[in-house]
């Protein structure tokens, strides 16, 4: 009883304007940008969306926790964990459905097996329908290893075999994947609960309802995942305290979303002028002349081009991000066999400050602190700004 005390349980939440609402009503499946539309793509999206806490706006003695709807998310470019976590969320109930919808029409009534492009993927499910045979795409309250409530997403699999079961869930009933929306990492809970950087699970939430997590259990790869089992998992909507009773309190707050697809060529300016930015700072802190090398720049350019493609692919089958060379760069490490360098990433949007020439500039201050600047002799320079674009 004590654990269950502890634990956070999410139900109403403060709109941008500061108004009570009904979590709940932020759950409805969207249609992610075009060409996104595979699972391993949109979850990358989402990730690269940068993440600000809303807590700067609080003062000593208060937190503020703003929810955006995805639409507001998407114009402020940039949330917390929580618009995230909606985001990822509503992708997958969006993909579900189309995919229930594809079954219908071919006749088929069960899905099996759902690995995030690389398996079909399951279909989603009616408020007060929690079908076993089913993947079901849900937000959650989690507490990370410093104690900290964050928002994930969490996918329930359907009932597995005996057999299926003790092999791949360490004999649990379900397969429940969860990710972390502000980075793409995917966990399967049980398979993969030693590198699980979560402490607990509180509590579950689609549009259709609210479960508390009431087990003894704390950690997550300890506790079942069956919704429709009370005892595991207290429901704040049932059949005595219906949903249908308050119809003006849950009633969906997500609007359509418009994605706006941004010309290349403004993309290509602004990387750009963050070359330029970065060339005359590099040069400020050098003692000596500096020697770029806009042939081998040319050469790095055309490689970060595959880096976003190579991350979602690695990120398809777990793995590490390997970026295949060009045969332009292996000719380059011919040419230079004690070449040295590295990729930097940064999440990107309007608001960021990357084109400002100052050393407050995120990326200058970034760059400076590998202090690549500071070794002398004759060594020739390349830098290389590739921007990927999303809607």
């Amino acid at each position: 009883a004590g654990r269950e005390k502890r634990r956070h349980v999410c139900s109403l939440v403060s709109n941008v304007k500061g108004e009570p609402i009904l979590c709940c009503r932020y759950i409805r499946p969207l249609p992610p940008p075009r060409g996104l539309e595979e699972p391993n793509h949109f979850i990358r999206f989402v990730a690269s969306i940068p993440y600000y806490s809303d807590n700067w706006q609080a003062g000593k003695d208060r937190a503020v926790d703003y929810w955006c709807t995805a639409d507001e998310f998407l114009t402020l470019g940039w949330g917390d964990d929580e618009e995230h976590a909606l985001l990822l969320c509503n992708y997958f109930k969006y993909r579900e459905n189309s995919t229930r919808a594809a079954m219908t029409r071919r006749g088929t009534t069960r899905m099996d097996n759902d690995e995030d492009g690389g398996g079909p993927q399951a279909p989603s499910f009616d408020n007060d329908d929690l079908d076993p045979n089913r993947w079901h795409s849900f937000v959650c309250s989690v507490r990370n290893v410093t104690r900290m409530a964050e928002y994930w997403v969490v996918r329930i699999g359907p009932s597995v075999g005996a057999a299926a079961t003790a092999a791949s869930t360490g004999g649990h009933k379900r397969r429940v994947l969860l990710y972390n929306p502000t980075n793409g990492c995917r966990y399967d809970i049980y398979r993969d609960h030693a590198m699980l950087p979560l402490t607990s699970i509180d509590s579950i939430f689609d549009a259709s309802n609210i479960w508390a997590n009431i087990q003894q259990q704390e950690q997550p790869w300890l506790n079942e995942f069956d919704l429709r089992n009370t005892t595991n998992w207290m429901p704040l909507f049932n059949r005595f305290r219906r949903q249908s009773r308050y119809e003006s309190h849950t009633t969906c707050v997500q609007s359509p979303i418009s994605y706006t697809y941004v010309n290349e060529r403004y993309f290509e300016s602004r990387a750009a002028e963050i070359e330029r930015i970065i060339e005359q700072r590099f040069e400020k802190w050098r003692s000596a002349p500096t020697t770029w090398d806009y042939g081998v720049a040319g050469v790095l350019r055309e490689n970060l081009r595959g880096m976003e493609e190579a991350a979602v692919a690695a990120q398809m089958h777990g793995q590490k991000h390997v970026i295949q060379e060009t045969k332009g760069l292996s000719r380059m490490k011919q040419i230079y066999p004690g070449i040295l360098g590295f990729p930097l990433r940064f999440k990107d949007c309007p608001h960021r400050k990357y084109t400002e020439d100052s050393e407050e500039n995120p990326i200058v201050k970034k760059i400076r602190e590998t202090r690549l600047h500071d070794r002398g002799g004759s060594n020739r320079f390349a830098l290389a700004v590739y921007i990927h674009a999303y809607p």
